[in-house]
This record gives C-alpha cells, sequence and structure tokens, in this order.
C-alpha cells in the first residue's frame, strides 16, 4: 500500500474565532477601537478583508499593516488525528498545544474480556488481528509502505500475546511489548501561530512521512474548509520552505491569488507587493508558471 492511498487522519477539525478575532486583536492594539467598536471588527468586518489581514499579521518586519505575529494566537485550532504512536510522539514535542490521547491501557488484557460490553468493537478486532485478518490489523495499527510484513507480523505476534496472557498484573507488563505501531487517537488544540510553526519544521522532506502526511491534511483541510491560506502565510514566514518544497509555493499562490479576487484593487494589490518582497519576485514568478 503507497502512501498516497493510505487513510485519512484527520477525524475531525473545529476553528474558533477565525478571522475576526485577528482583526479585532490588531486594532486593538492599534487604539482603533477608540473608533469603532468591538462588536464591528469582531462581527461585522468583511470576511475577505479580515483574511487579508490575518496574512499580513505574519510579516515580521513591522510596518504600515504588519508585524503583528502575536495576533495569530487569538485563533485556537483543534482537531482529532489517528496516528501510530511514533507519529504522536514527534507531535507533543510541540509544546505551545494542549494533548489528549489514547491511553494504551485499553489495549490491556482486561479491557478485553469477552464480558465487557464497554469493549465495543475492540474486542472482535482484537481477536481477528491476533488471527492474521489485515484489515484488522490496519485497523489497529499504522502500517507504513517499507517493511510491511515485518511490522505487520509484529503487531499480530502482540495481539496474539495479549489473548494468551494470564496473571495478576499482566497488564502493566505487557505494555512494555507494544510495538509503536499501534495508532492512537489524539486531539490537539493550539493556535494559529504555532500550526505555522508546526508546519513549517514537519513539512521539510527530511521530517518524519507520517507526521508530514499529518501536517499536510491538516494544511489541506484548513484552507478547503475554513479559507485560513496557511499555505501563504508559511512561505511569507518561512521562504526558505519555498525551495524546499515547491508544491508548498504553488499553493501559497493559488490561496493568494484567491484571496486578492475579492479585495479591492488598492488592497489586493498591496497584498500582492508584500508578498512579492517577502517570497521574492524570482520565486513569485516561477511559482506562477509551474502553478
Amino acid at each position: 500500500m503507497g502512501r498516497e492511498e493510505e487513510e485519512k487522519k484527520i477525524l475531525f477539525l473545529r476553528i474558533y474565532g477565525w478571522p475576526n478575532s485577528i482583526v479585532l486583536a490588531v486594532k486593538v492594539s492599534q487604539g482603533k477601537t477608540f473608533i469603532k467598536s468591538p462588536e464591528h471588527y469582531a462581527n461585522d468586518y468583511p470576511f475577505w478583508d479580515a483574511v487579508a489581514w490575518a496574512i499580513q499579521a505574519v510579516d515580521t518586519p513591522c510596518s504600515e499593516r504588519q508585524g503583528y505575529e502575536s495576533v495569530l494566537e487569538h485563533v485556537t485550532i483543534q482537531f482529532v488525528a489517528k496516528c501510530s504512536r511514533i507519529c504522536t510522539h514527534e507531535l507533543i514535542r510541540h509544546r505551545h498545544a494542549s494533548y489528549a490521547q489514547t491511553s494504551t491501557r485499553i489495549l490491556g488484557l482486561e479491557a478485553f474480556r469477552a464480558d465487557d460490553k464497554r469493549i465495543g468493537l475492540l474486542y472482535p478486532l482484537i481477536v481477528k488481528a491476533a488471527g492474521g485478518d489485515e484489515s484488522a490489523v490496519k485497523e489497529l495499527c499504522i502500517i507504513p509502505s517499507e517493511h510491511q510484513d515485518k511490522v505487520v507480523n509484529a503487531c499480530v505476534e502482540y495481539f496474539r500475546m495479549i489473548l494468551n496472557a494470564e496473571g495478576k498484573g499482566v497488564d502493566s507488563s505487557l505494555r512494555y511489548a507494544q510495538p509503536d505501531a499501534l495508532a492512537a487517537h489524539i486531539m490537539v488544540t493550539t493556535n494559529l501561530r504555532e500550526v505555522i510553526h508546526i508546519a513549517a519544521t514537519r513539512l521539510h522532506p527530511h521530517a518524519h512521512w507520517e507526521i508530514r502526511q499529518l501536517i499536510e491534511e491538516l494544511l489541506e483541510k484548513l484552507w478547503l474548509e475554513y479559507k485560513v491560506p496557511v499555505h501563504l502565510m508559511l512561505v511569507m514566514k518561512r521562504p526558505g520552505l519555498a525551495k524546499a518544497r515547491h508544491k508548498v509555493l504553488e499553493k501559497a499562490l493559488t490561496q493568494l491569488e484567491t484571496v486578492i479576487q475579492y479585495l479591492d484593487e488598492d488592497n489586493s494589490k498591496k497584498l500582492r507587493l508584500l508578498v512579492r518582497s517577502i517570497i521574492g519576485k524570482e520565486s513569485l514568478e516561477s511559482g506562477t508558471r509551474g502553478a
């Protein structure tokens, strides 16, 4: 199974405060809430104008309308993903986020008692996986495209150990034998600024393939479902990433063209010039040709 054929990792996604909370935060910083009420910026500000403000907030050098990157922290992003414990161990290193993930205790012997109605579908799955059922193993574990047989065999062996284990305290002991391929559901609550930081780190070609796949899907969903142009923010904040991943630049330019078509001529021109100055004229033109 190729990586491009793998199941989606994002199970749930919700975003709070986008994009008007960013505008309100900027206006508070500028003292503009003395001119118009906070309710205006929180509720009545045009959506695409607010998106343009959010894009410009990423620009670190403080100029006319840029340099308010901290306002991105007022947008809260929450998602639930399914991935291996290798992936979750890498993800939780980003400490500006809150996490809740499936406990390994639910894969212990006591949780799989046949007479325990709380186990839902887990017990039938564990029995099938212990018997070598491929679909059950892939439901309970994340199987990479390389060395599939070895990973599957390790998972099957572990599930057999669970069913055959006996004795007091065996649950705690068996946790030491768990393969890192075991799937977990992890809930992440963070902010937009941290998402940009995570993406800048984890979209690099040398990053682990699974967390890279997770972040790629997250950014894609943020754009398609909520029109959060994280790819564009990303290359503005980390222009070097566009050189490492040309697809990131192409998506950023597509997002730019989508945003500016909803702005008036003056604001669209300002935004285009800002992006050009940060990404670079050469990258902007080559990216447009390749898009």
